[in-house]
C-alpha cells in the first residue's frame, strides 16, 4: 500500500517578518519567498502587507498571508501550523486561524 501524503491546512495567518532590502522583485514578492523558504510551506496566495519599516539590512514587514503547509498527523494543526511559521528564518510574529484543510498535495511549479 502506498504511503498517503500528509494532511495540507491553509490557514489565515498574520506574521511580522524580515525581507531582505536586495530581494528581486515586488515586497509582496519577497515575502512569499521568505514564507516559502520555511520547510513545509507549499505554496502562499497573495499577501497583503499591512505595514513596513525599514531597516539597516531589511525590512520588517506587517502581513496577511494565507500559506497551505504541510503539517503531518497531530492532534492540534494550528499549533503545529503556528509552530512552524514561527520557526522560519525571519519571521518574528505569528498569529494561524485555521481556513481549511486538503488532503491532496499540490504540485509546486
Amino acid at each position: 500500500m502506498p504511503p498517503h501524503d500528509p494532511p495540507e491546512l491553509v490557514v489565515s495567518a498574520e506574521l511580522d517578518l524580515l525581507v531582505p532590502r536586495n530581494a528581486h522583485g515586488t515586497l509582496a514578492e519577497g515575502v512569499v519567498d521568505v514564507l516559502t523558504g520555511i520547510d513545509g510551506v507549499l505554496e502562499v496566495d497573495e499577501p497583503t502587507i499591512t505595514g513596513v519599516v525599514p531597516r539597516l539590512n531589511d525590512l520588517q514587514v506587517a502581513v496577511t498571508a494565507r500559506p497551505t503547509i504541510s503539517v503531518g498527523c497531530c492532534d492540534d494543526p494550528e499549533a503545529a501550523a503556528s509552530d512552524l511559521l514561527a520557526a522560519g528564518f525571519g519571521v518574528q510574529r505569528v498569529d494561524v486561524e485555521r481556513t481549511g484543510e486538503r488532503t491532496r498535495r499540490r504540485v509546486r511549479q
